[in-house]
């Protein structure tokens, strides 16, 4: 397993990939910070898919003020997420904890959601945090399974023709929850 504590500011940005992820964490730990940045910029033509940060099989992740920004030119592309929590069919839970005041904004592109976690997939928490997707069938955020905790003053937008929160399953918690959604 991988530990990974980068308590100093850190920036990654992948520019013009069909498929990538920011950072992808499986069986592993990393604690980012405070004020970390992860930027995907640039186009997924034919399909691609684009993660900020992708947590799996058992990782915990651990930011504050944490910044993930998607941008993509082609509003067709394949599935676009910012954040994803998943178990990945290994039954271990996971965890991701962004602290206060950290922001998701993915722009253009269809299929995506600003974050997600999936069945059998752990716990998200965060506290003020801010989630703006746009574009054609996005999603603020997903709930599958696991637990999701949006704190106080947490804040979801999409201005897409699907759902700004979807939940199937799991457990969603929030306090002075704000959700705009353009339909």
């Amino acid at each position: 397993a991988l530990f990974l504590n980068l308590r100093q500011k850190f920036i990654i940005n992948t520019v013009n990939n069909r498929s990538a992820n920011g950072i992808n964490l499986s069986s592993s730990t990393a604690d980012l910070g405070t004020g970390s940045t992860v930027t995907l910029t640039g186009t997924t033509d034919g399909g691609g898919n684009r993660t900020g940060i992708y947590v799996d099989k058992g990782s915990h992740l651990t930011a504050d003020g944490l910044t993930i920004k998607i941008e993509n030119s082609n509003t067709d592309a394949g599935s676009i997420k910012g954040l994803e929590l998943s178990a990945n069919g290994s039954g271990s839970n996971g965890s991701v904890d962004l602290g206060s005041n950290s922001m998701i904004d993915i722009s253009q592109g269809s299929a995506r959601n600003g974050a997600g976690v999936f069945q059998g997939s752990g716990t998200f928490v965060a506290d003020h945090l801010t989630v703006k997707t746009t574009g054609n069938m996005v999603y603020g955020m997903e709930l599958q399974g696991g637990t999701m905790n949006l704190g106080s003053g947490s804040k979801v937008s999409a201005d897409g023709i699907m759902e700004t929160i979807w939940v199937t399953g799991g457990t969603l918690t929030a306090d002075a929850l704000t959700v705009t959604a353009a339909q």
